[in-house]
């Protein structure tokens, strides 16, 4: 048996309360053009309390890894800046944030040939449909995802958490990132790239995607004296290279992972969060 009869009673939605998901916007008002968002909400999806469950047992296992390289609000970064600067700030230190941008997807549908610029891609009962925009929780490959579940329980040597063995946590991740449906104007979908935003468990997997991504740009900038943050898919970066050799540096790390892209702004004023900061001749 991989779960009790006690956690199976715990994990499901009774039929009669069950009800499919649904895809709403979100505007992005922080960032150039106001791209929009979209949030699969499913308070009452077949796989919510699962992913529920999942999510209160993994997320702070991935806190504990990644609390020094990821942050939560604009005031942990201003108090983490002042203290890089008190030793390293220089007139010439840059400042850099990093996003997690969009790639070009050419798809061929046997049913109905789309073409398009996104990471939403959901068999829609016989054709395949391709909404516009990318962000981390959507361009993950769902196999790819849950494995960096697996890589994190690795990482910290775990073989059971709450009861529950490591390989029942594994394939009940495959099973919350394969059965996301949602209803839009009438029309059932099935996300097959990714996880919905609304699902608790997606943003764990992305966090867990992140670290093992980041790692070796993370050991990078430490050794070169800089300081390095993360809040999801939006990267900060304060180091004193020039800034050819920084985006020389971005350009390699564009190579690491053919599902992550970067975009980078740098100089001596950014925006990141809810903050902006500005070197003023150190």
């Amino acid at each position: 048996h991989w779960i009790t009869q006690k956690q199976y009673e715990l994990l499901c939605v009774k039929p009669s309360e069950a009800k499919l998901a649904h895809l709403y916007y979100l505007p992005e008002t922080h960032k150039p053009g106001t791209p929009i968002r979209p949030i699969v909400s499913g308070l009452k999806h077949p796989t919510i309390k699962i992913s529920t469950y999942l999510d209160q047992l993994l997320r702070p296992l991935f806190n504990k890894i990644g609390s020094k390289t990821t942050t939560t609000s604009g005031f942990e970064v201003m108090k983490q800046v002042y203290e890089w600067s008190t030793t390293n700030l220089r007139k010439e230190t840059l400042l850099c944030t990093i996003d997690v941008v969009d790639l070009e997807y050419s798809l061929e549908c046997p049913f109905k040939n789309v073409l398009g610029r996104n990471v939403l891609h959901f068999f829609v009962l016989s054709c395949i449909f391709i909404y516009c925009y990318l962000d981390l929780y959507t361009m993950i490959p769902q196999t790819e995802g849950v494995l960096a579940i697996k890589k994190m329980l690795d990482y910290l040597e775990l073989k059971q958490i709450d009861g529950l063995k490591i390989e029942t946590i594994i394939r009940l991740s495959r099973f919350v990132m394969r059965n996301n449906y949602f209803l839009y104007e009438g029309q059932y979908y099935h996300q097959i790239r990714g996880g919905a935003m609304g699902s608790p468990l997606t943003l764990t997997i992305a966090n867990c995607y992140m670290f093992f991504f980041e790692r070796n740009i993370v050991k990078q900038i430490r050794n070169a004296g800089g300081l390095y943050l993360r809040y999801i898919d939006d990267m900060f970066i304060i180091i004193n290279w020039p800034e050819r050799h920084l985006n020389k540096q971005i350009d390699q790390w564009n190579t690491l992972d053919s599902n992550i892209q970067l975009k980078a702004q740098a100089g001596q004023s950014i925006n990141f969060l809810d903050i902006y900061i500005e070197n003023i001749n150190a």
